[in-house]
């Protein structure tokens, strides 16, 4: 299999920064206990006529020490903490819920709904799972996750956002605004804008709606920053970070998401594919 030109984004609260070079994983920052690696690869069939293009997600477990697992008992190098779980392939019941694969970006964005407490008790009575995010050109998905690995388990893929998303790139910051329920930033590809989307409920609501974003960034555009990712905190400040490529070869922090950023990398970042 094939890395279809990305690793996308991340499944855990803080993670590490993941980078492919010309479809290679080469590098890893800041790695965090409880991050997990999301993957997206792809393959083709051998059949007549135009090949038929497969696409998968994958969710590679964290050994606790910032390694991707891809099998149970697998080690970074031999001698460090091994995994505990092998690679888990995320899927869909319904293949008509499958929108991720004509999407252009999948963005882990946290967990949306949960966890739930049904009976108002106080206590968390369906666990929490981190959920995702899909773009689907100009549409924008929100799927729930499941204990099963299956998306549409509880129910079908949520529509969010309908117009024009594929002008934008998606970052997930976790909970900017403090209200409990995870955010979505989104860059504006050629105008440069970034938009904060502050989520309010647990079906998306603000995720998708651009009347209520606000406009936190400006000069944001892929000449100028061609790759970036958000985190919930890089730090050790409760605010979350940007890490972005430069057009100057070099790779930028932005702490608390402001400033001119501080040069973090000094070169060979413009061969790097993406950043996640």
């Amino acid at each position: 299999m094939a890395v279809v030109d990305h690793v996308v984004r991340r499944v855990g609260p803080v993670v590490a920064v993941l980078l492919l070079r010309r479809g290679v994983l080469l590098r890893r920052l800041l790695p965090h206990p409880l991050a997990a690696l999301l993957r997206v690869t792809g393959g083709h069939t051998p059949v007549v006529g135009p090949p038929l293009v497969v696409v998968r997600v994958q969710v590679h477990p964290n050994n606790g020490v910032g390694w991707a697992c891809t099998a149970q008992d697998e080690q970074a190098d031999g001698h460090s903490r091994s995994c505990l779980y092998e690679r888990q392939t995320l899927d869909v019941f319904d293949p008509a819920n499958n929108h991720w694969k004509n999407a252009d970006q999948i963005l882990a964005i946290g967990d949306v709904d949960g966890p739930l407490d049904t009976d108002n008790d106080g206590a968390p009575d369906v666990a929490g799972y981190p959920d995702l995010l899909v773009k689907e050109g100009d549409f924008l998905w929100l799927y729930y996750g499941s204990k099963s690995f299956y998306l549409d388990a509880s129910q079908a893929p949520v529509l969010v956002g309908d117009g024009s998303w594929s002008n934008y790139d998606l970052l997930a910051p976790g909970d900017r605004t403090g209200n409990g329920r995870v955010d979505l930033i989104a860059r504006h590809k050629t105008g440069g804008e970034l938009r904060l989307y502050q989520g309010t409920g647990p079906a998306g609501e603000g995720l998708g709606n651009g009347t209520a974003s606000a406009i936190i960034g400006t000069g944001w555009t892929r000449a100028h920053r061609p790759l970036l990712t958000a985190f919930p905190d890089a730090g050790s400040d409760g605010k979350a970070d940007i890490f972005a490529t430069g057009g100057d070869d070099k790779l930028y922090l932005y702490s608390n998401l402001s400033g001119s950023g501080v040069a973090v990398g000094t070169s060979g970042w413009l061969d790097f594919q993406a950043l996640s």
